[in-house]
């Protein structure tokens, strides 16, 4: 507004400048120039965004920086600057700075050159402190050489170790060796999965080693002489007395909110924390950073308005802003730097450093600010969670701050106590900020963790005072105090862990409630951007009315009435686009007429989703590893894949048999999912998974008919589904017949819509194999197997696929040599056959569409090596 004034003024007198035009050209062009960051940082966005997804045209991308370097140029030497360049500029720059992330162009010898079956004796540096986990640690290690049998050959990169069994004290800058191979990271490649590969790879990483706890050899210790040892060293020293202070399941949180380390927080906990909505805080991002600035910077000032000569020389805030931005940068080294908790001190600096150079902040230009330096030192960035979260919510909170109610700006009612008032205005502000920072980051919230709190605004509301504003500044303050005295730094500890103990549990008794929390389906980008137009207009067209501006009140109104009908139409587009993206999904959900099958890729294991005409859905089966607490199938692959396709109920659960990588998966979906029915054959496991499967069902009171009753022909939305195997006597027969196993007592099923039918065999072997032919009549139609027994060699037997005469088989096998899935010999038996393969190691997950009469094949993976995408009729 000011700025307009100015350039009126200017005007008036009668100036020829050319600057000087009319006042719709000055008011349109007044928010670029106020703003010049803003749309360097969206070209910059977009630069980073483009050349992630489509590299290789680095060289246009010169020329657009050189053409956009030379037309500003050009208007500078006249005299007469523009900023309609930059984000030209500023996408061009995106564009070649993200480029050594994405491209393969590595150095010759880099260390994933040497990526095989070669097992190696690596050498290098392990670059930051061993994460600890269960029976294993993980650590990057810059490597320096591989050698086999002959002389070392010097290398370069990252490699991540996972060490199994214990490991002798491994620290940062330990210098090892240690026996692996190296192989790429793999991701699991379903549709919306999660791009593993790609995050490695933005970390610098693109190979893993494995080796056992006594392999490792350290050649030298660190030797704790630099910078970064010291503040390690520090580090150790606070985490030493935190713990002696406390309840332990407290002490393992202080440790998280102060020197970042969240090894000692139990999953139970860190789930009760998810549920509750207030997971962020044990994590340490903008706003625990915001806090510690906070905090000081008011104490700093308070402190600092006490001293005559620096309130005469006007240095208070500069002061206090001085003082702030060495407890922050101190506080993030104390938390490790992490990325997140870099960009939280650079955006937090950012803000100080206005108060230091006394300019009032333009926030909105600060935030771009800090947001393009980061991106502009570290472009991955913009794809990392914690960035999106954190710039989202500060944006929307300082966007909506000017939409601040006004009852929270009202003067105090006659008789009122200022003091009261005041208090009662900072509570409206407080929840006006947290509603602002849940909205504003509830749409990113549901795409990366699919889950909705709905006592998080209030739980917000009370646990950031206790923890942010309480909790965090003493572990900061007894952190400070340790190198004074000890003694003091102890007594701060054990205040702050009394104060989380009782925070934790209250968190624990509200995360109980079956209601505080609600799995959500991922919403699409279209779902996304619906939501922040929504949000956009409803806050414009919901403005509070403004106070009467000097040129009159009438101007005012007028402006007033035209930014509410944009806000409305905006507000109405994206509600009439929301409503159609709905019906689309409606259709795609429960109008379909066709059958669709899905085998995903879940590695060494099985998995299949079916969807019926009319809308029922059954999963077949959820992979699994044997141990869930490393890696579960269930929630990090089988149920985001469902959420994505909007789906959150399950008619029919199918357990083949109860091995490990059929069931493990099936257990988290189990426990999220609305689960209508379970089919299985009812053979009880050796292993663990199928007690606590067992107790799910009981827990949620699942239906799970008795396998003897169970409806073996059925039709769903006009599917024939039958269950061809075990007999249903099997149980009785277990004793006399050594080869009925749990592989060989599968649930083996067959679904036929029209002229096209879908087996699913489970992991039968040979003996089975030979009772189904013998026992049931061979499959008519054009068939689609899914090979038994991930295509083992004990299965798939010569009667078999004669019997079954597949015209399609998928492959459900993490490939490669270990465990020989699928084998050499069962591969030439299908190619025998002359028919398309397809395997979920080479296509990824592998998508059936048949309407009865056509067959279309959607491979996730395009280029695997025996690939039919054209509609097959048989």
């Amino acid at each position: 507004m000011g700025g307009e004034q100015r350039v009126a003024g200017a005007c008036n007198t009668g100036s020829k400048d050319a600057a000087c035009g009319s006042a719709p050209e000055k008011a349109a062009g007044s928010a670029v120039a106020l703003r010049p960051v803003i749309p360097a940082l969206l070209g910059l966005i977009a630069g980073v965004w483009v050349g992630e997804r489509s590299p290789h045209w680095a060289a246009w991308a010169w020329w657009a920086l050189g053409a956009a370097a030379v037309f500003g140029a050009f208007r500078a030497a006249r005299r007469n600057p523009s900023t309609a360049a930059l984000p030209l500029f500023f996408a061009a720059l995106g564009y070649l700075l993200i480029q050594p992330w994405v491209t393969s162009e590595l150095p010759p010898h880099h260390v994933s050159r040497f990526a095989g079956p070669v097992t190696w004796q690596v050498t290098g540096v392990i670059d930051a402190a061993p994460i600890i986990g269960a029976h294993r640690l993980k650590f990057v290690l810059r490597a320096e050489s591989l050698a086999d049998s002959g002389s070392p050959v010097a290398v370069s990169g990252k490699i991540q170790v996972t060490v199994v069994g214990a490991a002798a004290g491994l620290a940062a800058g330990d210098r090892v060796m240690l026996p692996s191979r190296l192989s790429p990271f793999r991701n699991f490649n379903n549709p919306g999965g999660f791009d593993y590969r790609r995050y490695m790879a933005f970390e610098g990483v693109r190979v893993r080693a494995f080796c056992s706890g006594k392999e490792v050899v350290v050649l030298a210790r660190s030797p704790l002489s630099g910078f970064k040892d010291r503040v390690n060293r520090s580090r150790d020293g606070v985490a030493a007395a935190i713990d002696g202070s406390g309840d332990p399941l407290a002490r393992a949180v202080l440790k998280a909110l102060v020197i970042g380390r969240r090894e000692g927080i139990t999953p139970e906990v860190r789930d009760a924390f998810n549920r509750v909505g207030i997971g962020h805080l044990l994590a340490i991002s903008g706003l625990h950073i915001g806090i510690v600035a906070t905090v000081f910077f008011r104490s700093f000032s308070w402190l600092l308005a006490r001293i005559e000569v620096l309130l005469w020389n006007a240095w208070t805030r500069k002061g206090a802003a001085l003082l702030s931005l060495v407890a922050v940068v101190g506080y993030g080294l104390l938390a490790g730097m992490s990325p997140s908790t870099q960009r939280a001190v650079v955006m937090v600096a950012v803000f100080l450093s206005a108060f230091v150079v006394e300019r009032e902040p333009d926030l909105f230009n600060t935030l771009a600010l800090a947001a393009l330096m980061i991106l502009i030192v570290h472009p991955p960035a913009l794809f990392a969670i914690s960035f999106q979260l954190s710039f989202a919510a500060v944006f929307w909170i300082l966007f909506g701050l000017r939409w601040i109610p006004a009852g929270s700006r009202a003067a105090p009612a006659a008789g009122a106590d200022p003091r009261w008032w005041a208090g009662v205005r900072r509570v409206g502000v407080f929840f006006w900020v947290s509603l602002l920072a849940f909205l504003g980051s509830l749409p990113l919230v549901m795409v990366y963790f699919n889950q909705v709190s709905l006592v998080g605004l209030a739980a917000n509301f009370l646990f950031v005072p206790l923890i942010g504003f309480v909790v965090v500044p003493l572990g900061v303050v007894g952190a400070g105090l340790l190198a004074f005295s000890p003694f003091l730094a102890e007594q701060v500890f054990r205040i702050a862990t009394v104060l989380l103990a009782w925070g934790l549990a209250g968190v624990e008794s509200i995360a109980r409630w079956p209601w505080a929390a609600v799995k959500t389906v991922t919403p699409s980008i279209l779902e996304v951007i619906c939501f922040y137009a929504a949000l956009w207009g409803a806050l414009h067209w919901l403005r509070p009315p403004q106070a009467a501006s000097p040129e009159g009140a009438p101007a005012a109104i007028g402006g007033g009435r035209r930014r509410s009908f944009v806000a409305l139409l905006v507000l109405a587009a994206a509600l009439l686009t929301a409503a159609g993206d709905i019906g689309y999904w409606v259709y795609q959900r429960f109008g379909r007429s066709d059958l669709r099958v899905t085998v995903l890729d879940v590695q060494q294991g099985s998995c299949a989703l079916v969807e019926f005409p009319g809308g029922e859905c059954m999963l077949i089966d959820g992979g699994g590893f044997p141990d869930n607490t490393r890696f579960d199938i269930g929630e990090r692959v089988v149920a985001p894949f469902l959420w994505r396709r909007k789906i959150r109920t399950l008619d029919t659960l199918v357990l083949s048999h109860p091995d490990s990588d059929h069931l493990n998966g099936l257990l988290y979906v189990a426990r999220h999912f609305n689960i209508k029915r379970v089919w299985s054959n009812q053979e009880a496991g050796e292993n663990s998974g199928y007690r606590v499967f067992q107790e799910i069902l009981a827990q949620r009171a699942i239906p799970q008919p008795d396998f003897k009753s169970l409806d073996r022909n059925c039709r769903i939305g006009g599917v024939a589904v039958e269950v061809l195997y075990p007999p249903t006597d099997f149980l009785e027969k277990l004793e006399g017949d050594g080869w009925r196993n749990t592989n060989n007592n599968s649930l083996v099923l067959r679904l036929r819509l029209g002229a096209h039918v879908f087996l699913f065999p489970g992991d039968i072997m040979a003996p089975a194999e030979a009772e189904l032919v013998q026992s049931v009549r061979p499959t008519a139609g054009a068939v689609t197997l899914v090979a038994p027994h991930h295509g083992s060699r004990t299965s798939s037997t010569p009667a078999f696929l004669n019997w079954s005469q597949p015209n399609t088989i998928v492959i459900s096998s993490r490939g490669g040599a270990r465990g020989q899935q699928p084998h050499p010999s069962v591969l030439a038996r299908y190619r025998a056959l002359n028919v398309p393969v397809y395997t979920t190691f080479t296509h990824g997950a592998v998508a059936f569409e048949t309407d009865g009469r056509g067959l279309r094949v959607h491979p996730f993976l395009k280029d695997g090596p025996i690939c039919n995408t054209e509609w097959n009729q048989f």
